[in-house]
């Protein structure tokens, strides 16, 4: 190992290492927490939504206090998802298990909208997009429903087979044949592509305009808000729930461009034996991705480009949900047996870059291990792609072609 980035360990073994600082533990939680989020710059504000029905708001800053909490009508529906709206960090939107969207006004603890999808199941996602107030909802019913932010109405439903003009690939998928777990607007062109995810082994890449599948990422299993865009929308990145290959970064440059068919992500990032349930790219620097899941149950930050651990917050059991503030500086997290902690982040251009060694022996194993797997891939591609294309060795493609079916 070449070199770690993290601030210098103190002797007294922690719960939170590395680039992770000050860990502050939102209190007054006893259920599972299943959506966590910053409101928008401009706002010192944290959202918390629990299994128990119940969205809890903190100060992100000083002692992290609560400071209000939003009840469902039906108060023992989980909230399942949140995104706060375009047009105001006081309102915010929830999805819940009941099939319902309500959208909250923060500072009045009132119900603004009630949005009931057509197809009926548990919301599981939703997101708001950068430019709007528009809404794009799924879970159970395995379509996309988007609801206008000004109507409040439904305007568009994606999935329901609607026959193309024409098409490049016949392998290209109509709509989802599973539940949905996470959808997401595109950061620069949120007018017309949506992407969407979840336990049938592919992400989808829609155009709203024309309501149909221009593009597939086959190979993911998304069990969670585990889709994230850089801000140039040039890279996706996905998290999948399974033991091996987790997190993949996959080429969207070209995005609306071409029906295209994408068995191949252009990276997989090393990240032990943990499922994922939940990543998100750095705000400010998308080299670093945060991630959570089960099995290690961590919060870890990750260097996807150098390849090692650059953070890590222990927790008591699986980590559902992430968020990164609008600077980058603050990361929340919540999951199972009430965690839910907001954390200090100092990144690289932060700090000198130092050999750090935590007196931790399992994060020095992992760090040394994430290091050595990014080392030696890339000794192999550096070798496949200096070999001649007749002599490269062929490459195995069948358990993707298994992962899209």
């Amino acid at each position: 190992m070449d070199k770690f980035v993290g601030a210098a360990m103190s002797a007294q073994r922690s719960d939170h290492e590395g680039c992770f600082r000050q860990k502050t533990t939102l209190k007054g939680i006893n259920c599972d927490v299943l959506a966590v989020r910053f409101a928008p710059q401009g706002s010192d504000k944290v959202a918390v939504g629990c299994s128990d029905g119940n969205i809890r708001i903190y100060n992100a800053s000083g002692e992290c206090e609560h400071v209000a909490t939003l009840t469902s009508p039906n108060d023992i529906d989980p909230v399942t998802c949140l995104r706060y709206a375009h047009s105001s960090s006081a309102e915010i939107f929830a999805g819940y298990a009941s099939g319902v969207v309500l959208r909250w006004h923060t500072s009045t603890h009132t119900c603004l909208t009630t949005m009931v999808p057509k197809h009926s199941g548990s919301v599981l996602a939703l997101d708001v997009a950068p430019d709007r107030d528009d809404v794009a909802i799924a879970g159970e019913s395995q379509y996309v429903e988007i609801f206008d932010g000004e109507t409040r109405q439904s305007t568009v439903q994606l999935g329901r087979g609607k026959e193309r003009a024409s098409r490049i690939d016949q392998k290209i998928p109509e709509c989802h044949t599973n539940r949905i777990h996470c959808v997401k607007y595109h950061p620069a062109k949120s007018a017309e592509i949506l992407y969407s995810a979840g336990w049938d082994g592919v992400v989808l890449e829609w155009s709203l305009s024309k309501q149909l599948v221009l593009r597939v990422l086959s190979g993911t299993y998304l069990a969670g808000d585990a889709i994230d865009i850089d801000v140039g929308g040039s890279l996706l990145i996905s998290g999948s729930y399974r033991a091996k290959d987790q997190l993949q970064v996959w080429n969207i440059a070209d995005t609306g461009n071409v029906e295209t068919y994408q068995k191949k992500p252009v990276a997989s990032i090393p990240y032990g034996k943990s499922q994922v349930y939940c990543c998100q790219l750095h705000r400010k620097n998308p080299d670093f991705v945060a991630v959570g899941g089960n099995n290690l149950n961590q919060l870890v930050l990750l260097d996807r480009k150098e390849g090692f651990t650059a953070g890590r917050v222990k927790t008591q059991g699986a980590v559902y949900s992430c968020d990164f503030n609008a600077k980058g500086s603050l990361l929340v997290g919540g999951g199972s047996r009430g965690t839910a902690f907001i954390c200090s982040v100092v990144l690289a251009e932060q700090m000198p870059v130092l050999m750090q060694r935590s007196d931790d022996p399992e994060l020095q194993k992992d760090l040394l291990t994430d290091h050595s797997e990014h080392v030696a891939r890339v000794k192999r591609e550096n070798v496949a792609n200096a070999m001649p294309l007749d002599l490269q060795p062929s490459k195995d493609t069948g358990s993707d072609d298994d992962d899209a079916n």
